[in-house]
């Protein structure tokens, strides 16, 4: 991995981007070709490529977040899904017959 991240010509960032991207056109390309004889014979070197970018996207993420960020995103989702814009009557809704019963002795028919 360090040698990806050491090539000249670009940063670091650039050279894992480039690296991701080319194995990733390489993936497409040979499942477009695996019946293929010549493309069963690079099966082994295509899969030790998959790996390196494999361990590139599980060590260092390429488009990093921050956390503030992910819990705002997440805090949006929720806030929208637990809105209503009216109040419900569960017990309409889930035709549950309120008796006076606690809750441990509702039967729903």
């Amino acid at each position: 991995m360090e040698h990806i991240l050491k090539q000249p010509g670009g940063s670091n960032d650039e050279n894992k981007k480039r690296f991701m991207d080319a194995v990733t056109r390489l993936s497409q390309a040979f499942a477009l070709c695996v019946p293929d004889e010549s493309a069963l014979r690079i099966r082994d070197d295509v899969a030790f490529f998959q790996a390196i970018r494999s361990q590139f996207a599980k060590s260092t993420p390429v488009d990093a977040r921050t956390k503030e960020d992910l819990d705002g995103a997440i805090k949006q989702l929720v806030s929208q899904a637990v809105a209503s814009p009216e109040v419900i009557n569960i017990f309409r809704s889930g035709r549950v017959e309120d008796s006076g019963h606690r809750d441990s002795e509702r039967r729903i028919p």
